[in-house]
């Protein structure tokens, strides 16, 4: 037998969902590597830089070692906390925007006018409250005016 057709569709959705996750898993693994061999770069030249004029304590192999190694790494956490920073600044603002266009959508469909609800006269024996019970009669029950009008005439 063959499979229902949205057991295809969700399953078709949930490799693509897990696909698109694992790609950008890796996207960001690979961008972070990169930014790591260029900080690496950028961290070596400024440290050898400063450390050819700098203080002696800046010249010695244990504190070049340190500088080497946790430079990269710590401006890979500040690149990436600005990367952080500045997509959800865009988000927000997408959010805002959304927000923004949702708001005049309601205004515009507010200020349509809107047509009577006024019954027509056949749906105003139905609406007509019960001199009785004083409660609306149901669909079932149709209430008699002439009745009621007798009635009155009566007592």
């Amino acid at each position: 037998m063959h499979p229902h057709i949205n057991d295809i569709m969700q399953q078709r959705t949930k490799f693509r969902d897990a696909a698109g996750s694992v790609l950008f898993a890796l996207s960001s693994v690979a961008f972070g590597c990169l930014l790591l061999v260029l900080n690496g770069g950028v961290i070596a030249a400024l440290y050898y830089s400063m450390a050819e004029n700098g203080p002696g304590w800046m010249k010695h192999h244990s504190f070049a070692q340190f500088a080497l190694f946790a430079g990269p790494v710590l401006l890979l956490v500040f690149q990436w906390s600005l990367i952080d920073l500045v997509g959800r600044s865009r988000a927000e603002d997408r959010r805002l925007q959304q927000a923004r266009k949702r708001n005049a959508d309601v205004q515009a469909i507010a200020m349509v006018p809107r047509p009577s609800r006024r019954p027509t006269a056949s749906k105003c024996k139905l609406l007509r409250k019960c001199p009785r019970t004083r409660s609306r009669p149901s669909d079932a029950v149709v209430f008699d005016s002439t009745r009621a009008k007798r009635k009155q005439q009566q007592t």
